[in-house]
């Protein structure tokens, strides 16, 4: 089994959000909800991102900018935004997925995903991590 299917198993086979996989191990799990296990990630030990496979239930934009800055190799996501596959075809990420849809809905489906809203007027990972750092400061 490569990387990308032991990180796409045990993210279907657990319930997680998240798995990353390194060198045929998985080396870093979450049940965290959001992009709460991606910025714990890139914040506390964005190594852990270089060059691994990645499996996460929802990839939006600001997603796959955190991921893209990380360095990964490969990504699979049960579901992607168009927009984060617009930026993720800009790169050598090689990434497949279950389902597109147009945006990142909010938890109740009244509107865009707060994060997304903000990933929409990034153009790199700094800029999104700082607008998510003034919404919430505020």
């Amino acid at each position: 089994m490569n990387n990308l299917d032991l990180a796409k198993t045990t993210l279907l086979e657990n319930s997680y959000s998240i798995v990353v996989v390194k060198e045929n191990k998985v080396v870093n799990t979450s049940n965290k909800n959001g992009l709460i296990p991606i910025l714990d990630l890139y914040n506390n030990d964005k190594s852990l991102l270089n060059e691994a496979s990645v499996a996460d239930k929802v990839i939006g934009k600001a997603a796959a900018l955190l991921l893209i800055e990380a360095g990964i190799k490969e990504l699979y996501t049960d579901l992607i935004s168009e927009n984060a596959i617009s930026i993720l075809d800009d790169t050598n990420i090689k990434y497949t997925y279950k389902t597109k849809v147009k945006e990142i809905r909010n938890r109740d489906n009244t509107g865009r995903c707060p994060m997304e809203e903000l990933a929409l007027a990034s153009t790199n990972a700094d800029e999104l991590l700082a607008k998510i750092k003034e919404k919430f400061n505020k």
